[in-house]
Order: C-alpha cells, then sequence, then structure tokens
C-alpha cells in the first residue's frame, strides 16, 4: 500500500460495460496499492472507466471520485464505486497457479545453472539475472556485488573455483509467491573439482533467491549463497569475522 502510479487511461476498459461519469480531476484511491494524483487524472474524460490492467488477477478496488475545489466536494467526496475487475476473465486462483507454475519453471532454471556453474560455466545465471541496478549477488567468494556488471565480476570469479562437475540435488526449505515477487530458500548439493584439486568433491550450499516479475518472466533479484547447512560454533562466527 502506499505506492504511487501513473494511470495510462488507454489501457482502461470497463468490465461491465457501465460508464461512470468523471467530472474534472479526480484522486483514484485504489485498494490495490496504486493510486493517482489529481493532476495525473486530469486528462481523464468522462467515457474512462478505471481498470487495473496491470494487475495480474482479478482485484475489487474503490473508486472515490472528489473535485478538487468548490461546494461539490463534499457531495462527491463520500461517494464509493466498486468494480469487479479481471485480466482476461481469468480467477484468482487461476491466476496465482499460473504464477506459481511458472515460478517452478524459473526455479528449474536456476537448477539447471548450478550444474554449469559445477563445470566453471555462470552463464546460464547471467541469463537469469534481472538487468536492473538493484539486483545482487552474494556468494561464498567474496563481498555483495550489485547490478550486473558487478555481478558478472563475482559470478565468473565463484564459478573459476569449480570443473568437471554436475549438479546433484536440491532440498526446497521454503517458497513463496506472490504476484510480482517470489522467493525459494534451498539447499543445494553439487560435485566438482574445486579449486586446484583434481579429485571430485561434494560441495553444499544454504541459498536464498528472490524473484520479481519483469515484462511477464521472473528475473532473479537477489541471490545469496553460502556453505553452512550444519549447526556450527559460536567460534565459527569470529573465524569467519577475523578471516
Amino acid at each position: 500500500m502506499g505506492r504511487s502510479t501513473y494511470f495510462d487511461w488507454s489501457t482502461f476498459a470497463s468490465p461491465s460495460g457501465v460508464t461512470p461519469t468523471i467530472a474534472g480531476p479526480v484522486s483514484l484511491a485504489v485498494s490495490c496499492g496504486y493510486s493517482a494524483s489529481a493532476d495525473e487524472a486530469r486528462t481523464a474524460s468522462a467515457t474512462d472507466v478505471v481498470r487495473i490492467a496491470r494487475a495480474k488477477r482479478a482485484r475489487k478496488f474503490t473508486q472515490t471520485v472528489a473535485p478538487e475545489k468548490g461546494p461539490a466536494r463534499s457531495a462527491f467526496a463520500r461517494k464509493t464505486r466498486y468494480w469487479s475487475t479481471a485480466r482476461d476473465n481469468v480467477s484468482d486462483r487461476e491466476v496465482a497457479v499460473t504464477n506459481s507454475e511458472e515460478f517452478d519453471r524459473a526455479i528449474e532454471a536456476s537448477h539447471r545453472a548450478l550444474d554449469q556453474i559445477a563445470r566453471g560455466d555462470p552463464s546460464g545465471f547471467f541469463d537469469l539475472f534481472s538487468s536492473r541496478k538493484d539486483a545482487t549477488l552474494a556468494n561464498p567468494f567474496g563481498p555483495p556485488a550489485r547490478g550486473m556488471t558487478q555481478i558478472q565480476e563475482a559470478g565468473r570469479r565463484a564459478a573459476s573455483n569449480y570443473r568437471d562437475g554436475r549438479a546433484l540435488e536440491f532440498e526446497t526449505y521454503a517458497k513463496y509467491v506472490t504476484t510480482d515477487l517470489a522467493y525459494v530458500l534451498e539447499v543445494e548439493r553439487f560435485e566438482a573439482k574445486v579449486g586446484g584439486s583434481d579429485e571430485i568433491t561434494p560441495v553444499a550450499l544454504r541459498t536464498t533467491s528472490v524473484f520479481r516479475l519483469e515484462g511477464g518472466d521472473w528475473k532473479l533479484v537477489h541471490r545469496h549463497a553460502d556453505p553452512i547447512t550444519t549447526s556450527r560454533p559460536a567460534e565459527s562466527v569470529i573465524q569467519g569475522i577475523r578471516g
């Protein structure tokens, strides 16, 4: 709640065929978290109706019509209309299931990317990451990275430690999906030749991956990976600080 966005009135259509009368600049309070200021809504015509085309599921919202000035303000201020809106007549449940299925495919893609990492190739993860500046990566081989340039540098550095490996299994501890954000907590297990060793060694990483829906695709916006998969004594924290 509380976010503001500019409504593109050209994308809206009446879900019921009813055309409300909108007199002058309006203030829109939308229960799904979107709002438009009076200035932004000034170009609205009498035939404009509010449909949240960007919403990924059916939503019910409140439209408060309130002229900025004049005696009519008090009369309009408490008037509300409830509109049931839907995207292509798809129900909340159907959209939720679709989002979850699409997110599962994104997770599968991240598993394939780990298989590539075990062979020294980080390109699969680069394809998963968001290109936006707020994307972040924290792996066991260096400080957190922010933005694609740093992410690629950190990813290449991490992948250079592995070769001739393969992914083994993935234990999912938690997963949650919303309309535009999702995360998964896993323990990733793989084997590879690590560092300068010529022996295949098992590796386990505790990972948290956060995805954001961008342009219809789930993109990775944060990945954290560390080798802590079992209980450790307090001294291990001190050792980490000293290291």
